[in-house]
């Protein structure tokens, strides 16, 4: 669409698959071998920023967001979502998972979806207040959206697959229309910062 687009990536192999892709969907991005906690660009270059569900892989995510709002122009924004580790999601998940390994001790060792703490390739557990306190020490919210809930809850699947479809399509709206107002209670959480003033 004409946007000049720059992409940080920490491993080749990643950057050649992006490059693949850029190959197949005819798109031009710069590729640049970086990481987020020191990135390669002079202050106040970007006008938008995004960390699409990375944050929690960074080695340090305060200095990556640090970074992030360093070269951000004074009316950039910052675009950052996650996956939320304080959803009711994870909430009910956790509370499932007690019981299950109460009854069957030998599945106890076994690594779940939303157990806590978060799996080993993560950093940083992102939760909605995580995130607010992390950013919020550099920027101020502009808006916070959130996107599904129940997401990997154990049984939901099958659950919604007994519902006739329009109650299943019902509920699922309902759902969304909640993680929608209340991110803190949703799977996955979108924000828009932008630099204090």
């Amino acid at each position: 669409r004409g946007l000049d687009c720059v992409v940080v990536e920490p491993s080749p192999g990643m950057l050649v698959k992006a490059r693949e892709h850029m190959a197949d969907f005819g798109v031009h991005l710069h590729l640049i071998r970086g990481i987020g906690e020191a990135l390669p660009f002079p202050d106040g270059t970007f006008d938008r920023v995004l960390c699409d569900s990375a944050l929690d892989h960074f080695a340090a995510p305060e200095l990556g967001v640090r970074e992030m709002t360093r070269v951000l122009k004074p009316d950039g924004r910052l675009v950052l979502s996650f996956v939320n580790y304080a959803s009711v999601s994870a909430r009910v998940s956790r509370f499932w998972y007690r019981i299950d390994r109460a009854v069957f001790p030998a599945r106890a060792e076994k690594l779940r979806f939303w157990d806590s703490p978060v799996p080993h390739e993560h950093v940083f557990e992102c939760t909605y207040r995580n995130i607010l306190a992390l950013c919020g020490q550099y920027l101020e919210i502009e808006r916070a959206l959130g996107a599904s809930m129940m997401f990997g809850v154990p049984g939901w699947g099958p659950l919604l697959r007994r519902l006739p479809e329009r109650q299943a399509t019902r509920l699922l709206r309902n759902l969304d229309r909640v993680s929608r107002r209340v991110p803190a209670l949703a799977d996955v959480v979108f924000t828009v910062w932008r630099r204090r003033l």
